[in-house]
């Protein structure tokens, strides 16, 4: 594990196109990420994926089983998934 100087060594030392695409990805939603990155990948990388990665969409109600993994790849499921999740941070927010 590196240390916050290391870190911000390690930022510096990235073009500007890399720093945007980390920034990208520190930024964006689990879910976004699982669009950029994952939904087109074969179902044995994502289930490999999903338990390599156990706290990955743990905000998000859906299964990480090849059954979570067809419903991911519907456009509905996830934009269903994103009101969800976002009425439940405006609900953590106003309590």
């Amino acid at each position: 594990m590196c240390n916050d100087e290391e870190r911000e060594e390690s930022v510096n030392k990235m073009t500007e196109e890399q720093a945007g695409r980390f920034m990208e990805f520190v930024l964006s939603s689990d879910l976004d990420y699982y669009e950029d990155e994952l939904m087109f990948l074969p179902i044995k990388e994502q289930l490999k994926f999903f338990a390599d990665n156990p706290q990955f969409m743990e905000d998000y109600p859906v299964t990480k089983d090849e059954q979570g993994i067809m419903m991911l790849r519907k456009r509905s499921f996830r934009e269903t998934l994103r009101y969800i999740h976002k009425k439940q941070n405006e609900e953590k927010e106003n309590n």
